[in-house]
């Protein structure tokens, strides 16, 4: 089987296992806290929790109002999925702050978001890993780590746990492909590159000419600059 069909299957199980369930206790106090934001700024289009304060104690204070205390990298990922969650449910008629809206908006927002970037991590560790072992042992890490380790149920919850694998495992395979790109762009070294030089000859009185062709590189070498997408993304959640 060719490397890409592996890949596609393998991302399509990955989603599919991490995706097809979800915690019974979903509203945990770390993931609700960011339910709690989600709901704010859909509902009240406020950053403010003061409305769902109560049902978490992972939050800050700030001037009398309640915030969420989490960092907001794996709210922006979920918004978009928690917006089309609401929307299902408005046209379901069913009130997003039910218990069944709680439930299903914090489905599709963990499916839709650490969900996606926890299968894509899988896919790019399993592009990465045959540089150093064979397809079938890069197959069966990935599937170790990512369905026998913590990212599978940490992924089912509002938890940035199985996001950070995710990501770190995209920026491994994305720096290596850029090193790799970058190697074979190398200029080779050109045939007239050389430098004159006169050595005496020991043996004889007369001088022996000879050119020895320098081997300049131009091999550009990764920047922070380069890599900044990398670097705010990985950072974010």
């Amino acid at each position: 089987m060719k490397a890409g069909r592996v890949s596609c299957a393998l991302l399509a199980l990955l989603f599919f296992c991490v995706s097809y369930v979800h915690q019974a206790k979903f509203d945990g106090p770390t993931p609700v806290s960011r339910l709690n934001l989600l709901h704010a700024g859909l509902v009240h289009r406020t950053l403010s929790i003061d409305a769902y304060h109560k049902n978490t104690p992972d939050k800050a204070v700030f001037k009398g109002s309640y915030y969420s205390d989490k960092a907001p990298g794996t709210v922006a990922l979920a918004l978009v999925p928690f917006a089309l969650a609401a929307g299902i449910l408005w046209f379901a008629g069913v009130s997003l702050d039910s218990s069944f809206g709680w439930l299903f908006s914090s489905w599709m927002a963990c499916a839709g978001s650490i969900g996606v970037i926890t299968a894509l991590g899988g896919v790019a560790l399993f592009a990465w890993l045959p540089k150093y072992v064979s397809p079938r042992w890069a197959l069966v890490t990935t599937l170790a780590l990512f369905l026998g380790a913590a990212p599978l149920p940490y992924s089912t919850m509002m938890f940035s746990h199985a996001l950070v694998v995710g990501l770190l495992a995209i920026a491994i395979w994305a720096i290596e492909r850029q090193k790799s790109e970058a190697g074979s762009q190398r200029p080779e070294a050109k045939p007239d590159s050389a430098v004159a030089l006169n050595l005496p000859a020991h043996s004889q009185k007369q001088p022996i000419s000879g050119r020895v062709p320098l081997r300049s590189s131009n091999r550009r070498r990764p920047t922070v600059s380069s890599n900044a997408g990398l670097i705010l993304v990985g950072a974010s959640p």
